[in-house]
């Protein structure tokens, strides 16, 4: 029998009715707003009947519907008492059948917590009113089964959850020979609908979804019946799923007084969420970085001081296919150089994919060499890290998976053979991911000791389509978007996984800030979805989030987009330029913002979105040198100087850039003018900046007041001035702050109300303190 993955869970408004006895004033509900523990139910109608030799017969639904008036009349629970027929389950802990008693007459429920409509009532045997027992006729309840016309016109519905055996079971009043039958002629059948609301018993063809009917005697199987989807019949090739069955008659069982025959479900729905996989929380373990609040806005916290959130991504899979790079002399040639690089471009932080494929060799063969020689070159470069966890959906690609979970599609179940999607509701490919991710925390706790890892990204662009998705003119299509995103639609199942890896590291060994990214137009939707994107943000699991931007313009709307709640909106990816670059960086950071440029080198892709404009990837050219092509300038590469001198500015500042006060912070020249001549105010003092004789484009001022008292400021380019207005000027040096937030001066400027920044000093990313009298 092939494995059962978990369902969908989808509730729609009932809208019934139900003839009888003024049963809404007498009602008791189970009312939950836990709906994480919701789980699949399936739900079977059957019209069983027991007929005695000398001619008594009872009938499951007539005794049971009788049962229920009385019941809706006194408020009590009664249905073992007031008939023959009693709900049994099989006690696996017991290795012994037993009786579950009726705790509630009940609104239907099919794995909700409340419906808006009262109508049709059952008896519930849980608290969530999953498992349950309804008494129906076709008259007062719209039943629809898989298949038209198969189920009973009056009967009983027994909806049920997990995986023990339970359902109805009756205890014979007398000795005698009976037998067991539907007098009807009608079938056992899988329900799809009760009134508007579905049941997904079986759903369709997604996930894999099965049930037994098993009739015993004193727990004797006396026959049985097997339900399923497609692919849940994927070994037998039954291509339209087996939806109802003829009830069978049973003839001459001899019985005696007390004996118990029994008509039992069993749902071999796989019943396993994400949520199976959290760990409990560990009392040992390491916190590496976390969320924290100021009077202003949220900030991350690494080693106990604000981290500025700016990194640069380095490919480092992308390197290691290129280059064959699997020993460590050839790790040490072809991968070392970028730690180095990043470390010469001025960056503290470097982003890593680390796929799932490169730490789970084979089932349950795990090796973190590579990765321990990559925190030897953090540690060589003091370097900090952030990981971005490649899993089973990268961009809706599964390419990051081990093969063993690729090649065997009988247990890791898909969606779509061709192009390949994967089904995220597989419980099975869940846990494997789930397992591989909580090693990857346990290298973590073991081995980075010096907690450079700030954060990990817990997947990449989830809202991603991979194949075939809508172009950007069908975003306003609420159909094409739903059918193309999330890898193939599967937005509720996708979503339990990232909150399932988020709380993994909340409660794990190696605890940091849990981040995502989303791909930018398949998040906005415009505007039809972005109710998707806040319910990932408010997920427990998930402490960030922001859009990828490839924008060639500076801007900070996507970022606006989810400053909401306690984000720390940002860009996880931003493909930089020559004009863009700059500006950027530090309109996103005077923000309190983030951004990691997207990306260090250029390996097996085209040159959008990278750094360096050729796949020379030469870093340190001067200022904005020209790329031709037929001898005419196309464009220009990025000023690797400049770049420099930028982070060498920001590390100097440390945390009074970190922690700014946007309103008093003020980014010149964005649009990079090769004479630009700017004038702001920050509180009462006027500063006029001035950036002149650019040969090709123009440099960027930078100013925040770190209180009335004391100004930071710094150019990206040479013949740059500041000015200052309605103030007088006490000092003027350049320095660094050290690690205690103290000014560590390194020269001493003329005091004046004017400031000129030379090239020389632009490119060493001199920052100047000014005090105010």
């Amino acid at each position: 029998m092939t494995k059962k993955a978990s369902a969908v869970i989808l509730c729609g408004v009932l809208l019934l009715s139900i003839c009888g006895c003024g049963r809404a004033q007498k009602v008791q509900k189970n009312v939950s707003d836990k709906s994480e523990n919701r789980k699949s139910a399936i739900s079977v109608a059957i019209n069983p009947v027991i007929s005695f030799q000398n001619g008594k017969k009872d009938a499951a639904f007539d005794s049971i519907y009788t049962c229920m008036e009385q019941d809706y009349g006194s408020g009590g629970y009664s249905l073992a008492a007031d008939t023959n027929w009693h709900w049994m389950y099989y006690d696996e802990k017991e290795s012994m059948w037993s009786e579950k008693q009726a705790n509630a007459v009940t609104a239907w429920q099919n794995c909700k917590y409340e419906n808006k409509k009262e109508d049709p009532y059952v008896y519930s045997f849980s608290d969530d009113g999953i498992t349950s027992l309804l008494p129906y006729t076709s008259k007062n309840v719209r039943v629809l089964p898989y298949v038209l016309d198969t189920a009973p016109q009056s009967g009983v519905i027994l909806s049920v959850s997990g995986k023990s055996e339970e359902g109805l079971c009756y205890t014979v009043p007398e000795d005698g020979i009976v037998s067991i039958s539907d007098p009807t002629k009608s079938q056992i059948s899988m329900i799809r609908k009760i009134g508007e609301t579905q049941t997904y018993s079986l759903d369709n063809d997604r996930v894999q979804r099965g049930a037994r009917v098993i009739i015993y005697q004193n727990g004797k199987p006396l026959w049985a019946t097997e339900f399923g989807n497609p692919k849940y019949y994927s070994s037998t090739k039954e291509k339209d799923g087996v939806y109802a069955i003829p009830f069978p008659k049973l003839d001459n069982i001899k019985v005696k007084s007390g004996d118990l025959l029994s008509i039992v479900v069993e749902n071999g729905t796989d019943y396993r969420t994400p949520e199976s996989f959290i760990p409990k929380a560990t009392d040992k373990f390491v916190e590496a970085s976390k969320v924290e609040k100021d009077k202003i806005k949220n900030y991350i916290s690494a080693g106990g001081r604000p981290y500025l959130l700016n990194g640069i991504q380095i490919r480092l899979d992308r390197a290691t296919d290129k280059f064959k790079c699997f020993t460590r002399e050839q790790k040490d040639e072809f991968i070392e150089p970028y730690f180095k690089q990043a470390t010469d471009l001025g960056y503290e932080t470097v982003i890593v994919p680390v796929r799932w494929r490169d730490i789970e060799l084979k089932e349950n063969s795990f090796s973190f060499d590579t990765l321990e020689i990559y925190y030897e070159y953090l540690k060589k470069y003091d370097l900090k890290i952030q990981l971005l966890w490649f899993g089973s959906d990268v961009c809706g690609f599964n390419t990051s998976c081990p093969s063993y979970v690729l090649t065997n599609k009988q247990k890791y179940s898909r969606l779509k053979d061709y192009p390949e999607v994967l089904n995220y509701g597989d419980m099975d490919l869940v846990e494997r991911e789930l397992n591989a991710f909580k090693k990857l925390l346990d290298f973590l706790a073991e081995y980075d000791k010096e907690c450079r890892t700030v954060s990990i990204q817990i997947t990449n662009e989830p809202n991603a389509c991979a194949y075939g998705g809508p172009s950007v003119r069908d975003f306003t299509d609420a159909a094409m978007v739903d059918a193309g995103t999330w890898c193939a639609g599967q937005y509720e199942e996708i979503k339990a996984i990232i909150n399932a890896l988020g709380m993994c590291v909340k409660n794990g060994p190696y605890r940091c800030v849990t981040r995502l990214n989303f791909i930018t137009f398949q998040c906005m939707y415009n505007g039809l979805r972005d109710w998707q994107v806040e319910e990932i943000c408010n997920l427990e699991g998930l402490d960030i989030a922001g859009f990828d931007s490839y924008d060639s313009n500076v801007t900070t709307y996507l970022m606006a987009k989810l400053n909401y709640g306690n984000n720390i909106s940002h860009y996880p990816e931003f493909g930089v330029n020559h004009s863009n670059a700059i500006p950027q960086i530090l309109l996103t950071l005077s923000e309190r913002s983030g951004i990691l440029v997207y990306q260090m080198k250029v390996v097996d892709e085209d040159n959008a979105g990278v750094i360096f404009a050729d796949l020379d990837n030469v870093w340190n050219l001067p200022h904005g040198e020209p790329v031709e092509k037929e001898g005419k300038v196309v464009s220009y590469r990025i000023d690797g100087t400049e770049l420099r001198a930028v982070n060498l500015a920001l590390s100097k500042a440390g945390e009074k850039i970190t922690l700014n006060n946007p309103e008093k912070t003020k980014v010149f020249n964005i649009s990079r003018l090769t004479n630009c001549n700017e004038n702001t105010k920050i509180g009462n003092i006027g500063v006029r900046f001035t950036n002149s004789k650019a040969k090709n484009f123009g440099g960027c001022g930078y100013i925040t007041a770190v209180s009335d008292k004391e100004l930071l400021l710094f150019a990206t380019r040479g013949n740059s001035t500041f000015s200052f207005e309605n103030c007088s000027v006490a000092s003027v040096s350049t320095g660094a702050y050290d690690a205690d937030g103290n000014w560590k001066s390194e020269g001493k400027v003329a005091a004046s109300n004017t400031i000129t920044i030379s090239s020389k000093d632009a490119d060493n990313g001199t920052l100047y303190q000014v005090l105010l009298r």
